[in-house]
């Protein structure tokens, strides 16, 4: 790695962000293919949002118990508000894991994430998140669970964890085929070139705008997370519009990654 490459990009960087100087975040970028790595802003656990959903999604298709063709019936019960559209499709209609799957990531459907959280169990989840060594990353409620969050049940993860957890989810190729069909696109890759692969989850709540995933740019794979908290969402989401934007144009120009 060349270290005055590295010392131009975190310099650019740093210029781009300054406008947040006061604010939390904590980025890291890192290639696949060789020693490049930067953090900058705030290391600690945040709030997870939707992007608790990614583990979910790896226990699914990491335990061969389940058949991810098996449909399931989804009552009226099962159905919760906020992102998704299985709350608007007909009572008793049977979807199988793969589409709930699916749907979880690229709709961030917070139904079909219940129903996932119920089939797989949630302690068989945070299990699997402490064999992968992610120390921030616990699932203590569903989604639309406003009595637990109210009682400070919520679901947290970090920075580092998202860089480990998508190294493993990087690989299996169904997962990644999945995450490259996100529908929401306005952070990270929101200025970037549609013919851009990124396979990649968003999450947000009011003060909270995270966007984590795998850039491949002409051969290159890399690793860009960005979580942010505590400051308007308007400009979380430009921060995460300029980190993307920042980042694609540096790597079109360099080839040291």
């Amino acid at each position: 790695m060349n270290n005055k490459f590295k010392e131009k990009f975190e310099k650019k960087l740093l210029e781009i962000l300054k406008k947040y100087d006061n604010k939390k975040y904590g980025i890291i970028i890192k290639s696949l293919e060789s020693e490049f790595f930067l953090k900058v802003g705030n290391m600690e656990a945040y709030p997870a949002a939707s992007l608790i959903k990614l583990p979910i999604l790896y226990e699914l298709f990491n335990n061969s118990k389940y058949n991810l063709d098996e449909k399931i019936e989804i009552t009226l019960k099962d159905k919760v508000g906020g992102f998704g559209i299985i709350q608007y499709l007909h009572n008793n209609v049977k979807l199988s894991l793969r589409d709930l799957a699916i749907l979880m990531i690229i709709l961030s459907d917070n139904t079909a994430t219940n129903i996932l959280i119920d089939i797989c169990g949630m302690d068989n989840i945070n299990f699997t998140l402490k064999k992968l060594g992610l120390k921030d990353t616990k699932l203590r409620r569903k989604m639309m669970d406003l009595k637990s969050k109210n009682m400070g049940l919520d679901n947290y993860t970090s920075p580092y964890d998202m860089v480990k957890l998508l190294e493993v989810l990087n690989k299996n190729e169904e997962i990644i085929s999945i995450m490259k069909k996100q529908l929401c696109n306005n952070k990270i890759s929101h200025f970037i070139e549609k013919k851009i692969d990124f396979a990649h989850k968003t999450g947000d709540l009011p003060q909270i705008e995270h966007d984590v995933g795998i850039f491949d740019i002409e051969d290159k794979k890399i690793i860009v997370v960005v979580m942010t908290k505590n400051f308007e969402n308007r400009d979380e989401i430009e921060l995460n519009n300029k980190v993307g934007e920042f980042i694609y144009n540096f790597i079109k120009e360099w080839n040291e990654w």
